[in-house]
């Protein structure tokens, strides 16, 4: 990742909305929006030349793909939608705790396992350490309203 521009506003708190645009190594930008005052949605959307990718945290059974063909794209929901069925249980878990979300038990889970079999699980410290550049930079550009180029982490290959 090479900058960062952030921008904050406060709609109902303070700060409580955000936009983000990151310009990775190969030149590729990345938007996100952040919003506490928003629609209610918890969703990502990933847009290429090829298609849409679409997952929302809550609802979603499997990550939906949008083609850029428009004669089919009906067709293709409803089948997407049959296919999903096979995610019922899962979505039921999903519905009846939406803040305990079933995947974090299984991300745990797949911790352990890494730990008990002593192999590298990820993320692991240096995502974690890459994350916080991000965060920082982030905030150090909505506080000077203007890009800043990504430092390195101090210290990479933390992991053994």
């Amino acid at each position: 990742m090479e900058e960062v521009f952030a921008e904050v506003q406060s709609h109902r708190g303070e700060d409580d909305s955000a936009a983000l645009q990151l310009r990775l190594s190969d030149g590729l930008l990345v938007q996100s929006f952040f919003s506490m005052s928003a629609v209610e949605e918890d969703r990502f959307e990933v847009y290429g030349q090829a298609g849409k990718l679409t997952v929302d945290r809550h609802f979603a059974l499997d990550v939906s793909v949008t083609e850029p063909e428009l004669d089919s794209i009906r067709l293709k929901r409803i089948w997407r939608s049959v296919r999903s069925l096979r995610h019922g249980p899962y979505l039921l878990q999903k519905l009846r705790a939406p803040a305990f979300e079933p995947s974090y038990p299984a991300a745990m889970a797949r911790f352990a396992t890494a730990v008990r079999a002593r192999e590298q699980a990820t993320p692991d410290l240096d995502d974690g350490l890459r994350s916080l550049a991000v965060l920082e930079a982030a905030e150090e550009s909505a506080r000077l309203r203007r890009i800043v180029p990504l430092a390195a982490p101090l210290h990479a290959g933390l992991a053994p």
